[in-house]
């Protein structure tokens, strides 16, 4: 006896790409046919595969990257409250393996599409609230130094010097030094001492030095002003006006007696090493000698336009500033020639010293340097 066999055949037509023929067949005889959609088919077949499988189907066809995205708007749009599960299910994976990765990955696409800039004040506090939470389980305090600067150079708070915010911090800064030792703290006052006026330096210093006395070193003779910084000191000397002898040649030298010079401002500089760094002369008119008074030019040879003596100085350190008293003279009673002379009234140089011998000097001879005193102090110039 022959088993009996019951089975659907399938059958699509050449003519039809949008519906397929299922034949009910017993024994080899159609029994019924009935058409359905093809999409209809296939998802009856998909509804028999294991999970694993239609996952594989969709990477297959779909990167990840564009799968994603498709489903999550698929179930927002049929299923929203699947979309809790599924972020649950992404936040699992983190849990369960939080490599550096994985975890960067998560926050760097959370970031970016929290749209930051759009958030209310309130909003973004909550948020860095709720990242700080697990801040105390941060052992390294390099990380959480590194966590600070970042947050202060997106602040830029100091581009607002006038709001609350500068003011608190600093403040806190200063409550946090006061716990420090007292080698942190004074490299914090240095570190800002850097960016505020010296004269808000010696304010706040003031307080704390009220037996503070300023002295300056025993001077040089018609000393003019004394100037000192880190690295260097300023001394301008004065010669009243009147009459030196000039040597004059450098083969066959020449004797001027007694010519006439204007008055004259000399300055030195010299390191903390009493070592003269440089030597500078210029005229004057002023019989007394202030920050407002102009500057004019040497009026003989071996000196620059700017007032800068051409000349060998010393390089052996002086003792003391009282020494410097004699380098004018020095340089008055050195050999002269004709280097750097600029004639005035195109007079000739031998002919203005033969001239100016046994004389008053004329100050109408000076050339105007178009600049004052105040401009050749260490803070001027």
């Amino acid at each position: 006896m022959e088993t009996a066999i019951a089975e659907w055949m399938i059958s699509i037509p050449q003519d039809s790409d949008r519906f397929v023929n299922v034949h009910n067949v017993f024994n080899g005889i159609t029994l019924d046919t009935k058409q359905i959609l093809v999409g209809d088919l296939i998802y009856a077949f998909m509804d028999q595969l294991d999970d694993h499988l239609h996952l594989a189907y969709l990477l297959n066809n779909n990167p990840l990257r564009h799968l994603i995205p498709e489903v999550l708007r698929q179930v927002e749009d049929n299923d929203s409250e699947q979309l809790e599960d599924i972020f649950g299910a992404m936040l699992d994976v983190v849990d369960f393996d939080p490599s550096d990765q994985k975890v960067v990955a998560l926050m760097d696409k959370l970031i970016e599409h929290l749209r930051i800039r759009n958030l209310q004040p309130a909003q973004l506090a909550k948020i860095l609230s709720m990242l700080l939470k697990g801040i105390e389980s941060i052992s390294d305090k390099e990380n959480l130094q590194l966590m600070f600067l970042l947050l202060a150079d997106k602040l830029s708070f100091f581009d607002y010097p006038e709001g609350d915010l500068l003011k608190e911090t600093s403040q806190y800064i200063y409550r946090q030094a006061a716990s420090l030792n007292v080698e942190s703290v004074n490299r914090i006052f240095f570190d800002m001492a850097k960016v505020v006026s010296p004269q808000t330096v010696m304010k706040a210093a003031a307080p704390y030095q009220e037996e503070y006395v300023v002295t300056t070193p025993i001077l040089p003779k018609s000393c003019v002003f004394y100037q000192e910084s880190r690295n260097r000191i300023r001394v301008g000397i004065e010669v009243e006006k009147g009459n030196h002898d000039v040597i004059f040649g450098e083969i066959e030298e020449s004797l001027y007696k007694q010519v006439a010079y204007p008055k004259l401002l000399f300055w030195f500089d010299i390191n903390k090493s009493m070592q003269v760094l440089s030597a500078n002369v210029v005229a004057v008119k002023d019989l007394l000698i202030s920050e407002e008074t102009e500057l004019y030019r040497f009026p003989y040879s071996n000196v620059f336009e700017s007032g800068k003596i051409c000349w060998t100085i010393k390089s052996d350190p002086y003792s003391s500033l009282r020494q410097l008293e004699i380098l004018p003279y020095i340089f008055l009673g050195a050999t002269k020639n004709m280097d750097l002379y600029e004639a005035a009234h195109d007079i000739n140089l031998r002919d203005l010293l033969e001239f100016m011998q046994e004389k008053v000097f004329d100050d109408s001879l000076l050339i105007p340097m178009n600049k004052k005193v105040k401009d050749i102090t260490l803070l001027g110039g």
